[in-house]
């Protein structure tokens, strides 16, 4: 802190979040409005909450779901509290699989195709939610996912296109860490609130959503 010999230092107990009742109304099966949601994602990106404090947040939600509004509500939050990218051309094109398939790299093909014809497509990813190894951990095997800003505009303005992790630029920042969380509980109740809000930060205005589907997918039939 700086401090020297003699100096009084006056120190106040830390007060509770009022983002806590919030969470509380949630695991009571409650509704929250957008300035309850609001609240939870900005002390969730303050680390004014504990893990275990935002554990029973996302707990909350995988027992009792969210609504549409819940959903957008949370979107807007997690874009609101992070950065954002703006590129000077248009359209803006983004794809992105909701994941649970180990081994799925749609993504790493689609990316450089649709650079190629012309496109650009700047593309962020997560790292594993729920799988062993998120679109991020296996592009990183083959070059560096961990681009500031400026660096993605220099590759988007060379190639038309990148993949990169969404977490190295603070986008989105409490996508990731609710991402934290959920791995080992294994859970992904934000599945909807967590891919829009990446896509919407880094400026897409297209977006394709892939939905693989099977037994030992996320979406069963």
């Amino acid at each position: 802190m700086g401090l020297k010999g003699g100096e009084t230092v006056n120190v106040d107990v830390a007060r509770v979040p009022e983002s806590l009742a919030h969470i509380r109304a949630k695991i009571r099966g409650e509704r929250l409005r957008d300035a309850q949601v609001m609240s939870i994602v900005k002390d969730v990106v303050e680390h004014h909450l504990s893990e275990v404090e935002t554990a029973a947040f996302l707990t909350a939600l995988e027992i009792h779901g969210l609504s549409l509004g819940e959903n957008e509500a949370l979107c807007r939050a997690m874009v609101e509290t992070g950065k954002t990218v703006h590129f000077n051309r248009t359209p803006i094109l983004d794809k992105h699989s909701i994941g649970g398939l180990p081994g799925d790299k749609t993504s790493i093909l689609v990316v450089p195709i649709v650079a190629a014809a012309g496109f650009t497509i700047p593309k962020t990813s997560s790292r594993a939610v729920t799988s062993t190894a998120g679109t991020a951990d296996r592009i990183e095997v083959l070059c560096p996912v961990n681009l500031a800003v400026k660096e993605i505009h220099e590759v988007v303005e060379k190639t038309n296109g990148c993949l990169v992790w969404g977490g190295a630029l603070e986008l989105a920042p409490a996508d990731d860490l609710f991402i934290q969380i959920e791995y080992p509980l294994g859970i992904d109740p934000l599945l909807l609130p967590s891919i829009m809000s990446k896509k919407k930060a880094i400026g897409a205005t297209d977006v394709v959503i892939d939905i693989p589907v099977g037994s030992n997918a996320k979406v069963k039939t």
